[in-house]
């Protein structure tokens, strides 16, 4: 328990080379404990970093595989879709996406994963460009904007104020999509979510220059020049810290 929990923040602070050992480490030890678990908490973790990598495409073949032959994964169909996507797989993404879409989403129960499977779909609808479920899944996550996304004790994806962001940019209603991702912001740098500052920065930045406004390009080149900064003095730290904990 204490290596996930490691794993976790490494995560959250971008140390991902030191996550992956974490990993490692965390499936040897649960598979000497017989903790029945170990692999499955173990692929989550591994999932979450891919994620983070923006490397799912490169395991979307064996999810689809591990689903096949363990129906009770089927929490992972989600992330399924977006790594369809991440392959350049858009048809594939879209049939996963109108199976899970089914009924406005009302299959979905209203468990530990819901509003994790809930927002990682919102990041697939709005890469889909889907107008029409962008509304429906805003609707859902509005009551929760103040919510850190939890995935269990495999990850943290941050401010839901990010999916509300991304959600809005799909429907081109671009002072909302900057609201919300501006409080993203200040809520992953007050919570020192390292990692999801780095994406919701990347993500804003794409959305300004898209728009196109007046200040867009300047506020666009500021964040990119605030991650760049970010990323040179994390890799200091990281290189004079006496070890990963």
């Amino acid at each position: 328990m204490a290596l996930r929990w490691d794993q976790m923040w490494a995560q959250i602070e971008d140390r991902l080379e030191v996550a992956a050992r974490l990993i490692d480490e965390g499936e040897a030890v649960g598979v000497r404990a017989q903790e029945p678990d170990a692999y499955i908490q173990s692929m989550g973790a591994r999932l979450a970093l891919a994620y983070r990598q923006h490397m799912l495409g490169g395991v979307a073949a064996m999810m689809e595989a591990q689903l096949a032959e363990n129906p009770q994964l089927q929490v992972n169909r989600p992330v399924l879709t977006l790594a369809h996507l991440q392959a350049g797989d858009r048809d594939a993404a879209v049939a996963e996406f109108e199976r899970l879409a089914e009924d406005d989403f009302a299959g979905f129960p209203h468990d530990v994963i819901w509003f994790s499977s809930i927002c990682l779909l919102a990041e697939v609808c709005a890469q889909l460009g889907d107008v029409r479920r962008a509304a429906l899944l805003y609707e859902l996550i509005m009551p929760h904007r103040q919510r850190l996304v939890l995935v269990a004790m495999v990850a943290c994806w941050g401010s839901a104020e990010r999916y509300l962001a991304l959600l809005a940019a799909a429907r081109q209603d671009w002072e909302a999509a900057a609201a919300h991702f501006e409080a993203a912001l200040a809520v992953n740098e007050a919570a020192g979510i390292v990692s999801m500052t780095r994406m919701v920065s990347e993500e804003y930045a794409q959305m300004l220059r898209t728009r196109g406004g007046p200040g867009d390009a300047d506020r666009a080149g500021a964040l990119d020049a605030a991650q760049a900064g970010g990323a040179e003095m994390a890799a200091t730290e990281i290189a004079t810290r006496p070890g990963p904990v």
